[in-house]
């Protein structure tokens, strides 16, 4: 147990409320929070992230302006502000909504910790540490004006434009972090927020976007980000001695610490100097059903620095076209999948989950999302006998290539692999969280998808040495999904091995066969 308590369960909200996605402007107070924290009722969530920015997804092609804030601040800019007409109904509800809250006395950050706290939630401030999504846009200025009026603070270059070059189109428009006066700017907004709001702690998320400084310096730079999480930490705890109360640093960062380092940010150094309490094993480029957080967990073990790690959340877009066609999937992760993504990251020993755009769940994807995860992932005893969904993380940089151009913050994933000729083999490794001696399991079923694959290609199929064969066949025009009923006993409590070889291939076919999915399904 860590800071006093048995897990953590955090939804991180970066914004998009003040947008209104399902309602016009102005928006009330009442309104306001009802639509932010009327969804955390009735759900394991115990902390709740309100990141200050202007999130406006769907209604902008750049999805959020980066460095523009929409709370009352006189640190750094605000959306409207330099503005007499906007060019979407969804940019001018944000800056209508904020500014006739403002009005009326309702900052959206000092009504939503009222709100939260009186709802037993604990309520951090949140910002992106360097967003970039101003750069990944064909504009050819940025949205901030403190980023128009010192072109020289950032990284650039400024004039190059988007998707041509590697990792320069995202780096653009971010902040150098290298130059003092960056660092003074953001650290105006820390100081400013901490003592303004009656917080319960200060969050930086270092995954949007993971670029700080010139490319081949960070090793070079890497303690100036460090003496920033110190002066935070001690802003922290100044007020918090003023106030009789601890008040809390978390931080996203990539979930390998050696990772986090390439980039600039001493992880390790900030967890063994007690400046972080909580430590977000992050993934940049959307979601991921299992990420490597065993160096972070480890590292951590004789701490207090709680480890939480980020459970699947809106954006799915590896899944497989022919699942929603052939299995009626929905177009979000199931409450299967993620029971058994927390399962296995309990499994492994996290202090808590943290939940990333999820709160979009219901305006991006399905309007009749009943928020299942929320109120039972957060408990590893209630899902432990619950039916799970467990799959091999298919690599999202394969699907957008552009994911890849500011660098992995997560090593690359098991899927896709191919096999092409007779001799080929590959050999896969899966969690799993349930324990198959459990005689309450009804049923296992493992399911393959192998694009390309024909009654003439012969395969064998081995999971932890013992052959299984299909029983099943479901195929969409190239996708070919195989199930095995499997007996339980073949598989064990947590890593399996599985292997899949070429035997012989159909020569009529002149494609590679390409394992896109990998699944398994434990029902009770």
């Amino acid at each position: 147990m860590k800071n006093n308590r048995e897990r953590r369960f955090v939804l991180c909200n970066d914004g998009e409320s003040l947008s209104g996605p399902a309602d016009d402007a102005p928006m009330t107070k009442e309104k306001f929070i009802e639509v932010t924290l009327g969804p955390l009722k009735n759900t394991q969530i115990d902390t709740f992230y309100w990141q200050l920015g202007t999130d406006v997804f769907h209604g902008s092609p750049t999805l959020r302006y980066s460095d523009v804030y929409s709370h009352d601040t006189s640190a750094a800019p605000m959306w409207g502000e330099d503005m007499e007409i906007f060019n979407s109904s969804t940019d001018w509800r944000i800056y209508e909504n904020t500014r006739s809250l403002i009005e009326q006395g309702n900052d959206p950050p000092k009504v939503l910790i009222e709100a939260g706290k009186d709802m037993g939630l604990e309520v951090f401030i949140s910002t992106r540490f360097n967003d970039v999504h101003d750069g990944i846009t064909d504009t050819k200025v940025p949205y901030s004006s403190k980023k128009r009026d010192n072109p020289d603070w950032l990284l650039g270059p400024t004039s190059n434009p988007s998707k041509i070059e590697r990792l320069k189109s995202f780096t653009r428009f971010a902040y150098n972090f290298a130059l003092p006066e960056v660092r003074e700017y953001k650290m105006e907004l820390v100081y400013e927020s901490i003592e303004k709001y009656d917080l319960d702690g200060w969050d930086w998320d270092f995954c949007r976007f993971p670029r700080f400084f010139p490319e081949g310096t960070e090793e070079k730079n890497i303690d100036l980000i460090t003496e920033m999480m110190r002066m935070v930490r001690s802003k922290l705890d100044e007020k918090g001695k003023r106030i009789n109360r601890k008040l809390a640093l978390s931080v996203r960062v990539p979930p390998i610490i050696d990772t986090s380092k390439n980039y600039g940010l001493d992880v390790k150094t900030w967890i063994d100097e007690g400046l972080v309490d909580i430590v977000v094993a992050g993934v940049t480029h959307g979601n991921m059903h299992r990420v490597p957080v065993e160096d972070l967990i480890e590292y951590t073990k004789n701490t207090q620095t709680e480890v939480l790690v980020q459970n699947p959340g809106l954006f799915f877009f590896t899944r497989p076209y022919s699942s929603e066609i052939l299995f009626n999937e929905p177009n979000v992760f199931t409450d299967e999948m993620c029971r058994a993504s927390a399962a296995t990251y309990w499994q492994a020993g996290i202090d808590g989950i943290y939940l990333w755009n999820n709160h979009l769940i219901e305006w991006a994807a399905n309007a009749n999302y009943n928020r299942g995860p929320w109120k039972e992932v957060a408990d590893p005893n209630k899902i432990s006998k619950l039916n799970k969904h467990y799959l091999l993380d298919y690599d999202p940089i394969v699907i957008i290539p552009r994911m890849g151009e500011l660098g992995r913050t997560v090593p690359k994933a098991p899927l896709p692999a191919k096999l092409d000729k007779a001799g080929d083999s590959i050999n896969l490794k899966m969690d799993i969280a349930d324990d198959p001696t459990d005689d309450s399991i009804k049923s296992v079923v493992f399911r393959i998808l192998i694009n390309n694959l024909t009654s003439l290609d012969v395969l064998e199929y081995k999971i932890n040495e013992t052959k299984i064969e299909y029983n099943k066949k479901h195929i969409n025009y190239n996708h070919y999904w195989i199930d095995f009923e499997l007996d339980r006993r073949v598989l064990v409590k947590g890593f399996n091995s599985i292997d899949i070889n070429t035997i012989k291939r159909n020569k009529m076919v002149n494609n590679s066969l390409t394992i896109e999915s990998v699944e398994l399904f434990v029902n009770y």
